[in-house]
Order: structure tokens, then C-alpha cells, then sequence
């Protein structure tokens, strides 16, 4: 019996850290009006826009850290303004000149420099 409970108890816990580490998928209208609930959060929004020439408004302390940079991104709510940085080695895997429809992981931040982890066309 204590081996049983030992193994529910056990499957539970792993349970938990594997939902705890997953990326909560959002669409980008709910995002945008609030996206201060998602802080702190690794989230994935889909149907945003990578804009290969940036007419989006940009934040303005919108700084990189090295090895990162700014990467354009257009919600379907032209009034969100965010600051989406991404790594070098990541962003060389974006194919450049054209807008693409994307998925994007990111990691939310209460400061609005959201880096993104992982992309999906």
C-alpha cells in the first residue's frame, strides 16, 4: 500500500513541474488587451506578424543585451507596443524579406522586453 501511494504521489508531483514548465498558448488579441497578466510567464502567442522592414512602433527602451536583437513584431492590435528581442544564433533561422505569420514563444517581462525562445511558421 505504501508503495502504491508512494508511486500516485510521486506520478502526481511530476505532473505538476511538467504543466508548471509548459508555455500557456494565448491568441494574440488576448495578449494585447493584457498583456501585463501574462508577466513573468513563458507564453506562446500565436498570429503575429514578423515584419521584414519595421514601420511597428517600437518601445523605447527597447535595448538589446549582446547577442541579442530587435526583432519586429506586428500584433493584429495596432495599439499594443512591445519590445521583442531575440538571439543572433535564433534569429538567423528566420527567412528575411518577407512577412511571415508566425507562432512565437516568448518569455514575458514585467520591464516589456519579451525574448523570444522559440518561433514556429
Amino acid at each position: 500500500m505504501k508503495k502504491l501511494l508512494f508511486i500516485l504521489f510521486s506520478a502526481f508531483f511530476i505532473m505538476n513541474i511538467a504543466n508548471a514548465q509548459s508555455a500557456e498558448l494565448v491568441d494574440a488579441n488576448t495578449y494585447c488587451n493584457n498583456p501585463s497578466k501574462y508577466n513573468g510567464k513563458t507564453i506562446t502567442v500565436k498570429n503575429v506578424i514578423i515584419k521584414s522592414k519595421s514601420n511597428t512602433p517600437v518601445n523605447t527602451n527597447c535595448k538589446p543585451p549582446q547577442g541579442y536583437k530587435f526583432l519586429p513584431i506586428e500584433f493584429p492590435n495596432p495599439t499594443y507596443i512591445g519590445c521583442f528581442i531575440i538571439s543572433q544564433a535564433l534569429s538567423n533561422s528566420i527567412t528575411s524579406g518577407r512577412d511571415l505569420r508566425v507562432t512565437i514563444t516568448f518569455k514575458s517581462d514585467p520591464n516589456s522586453i519579451n525574448t523570444i525562445t522559440q518561433i514556429q511558421q
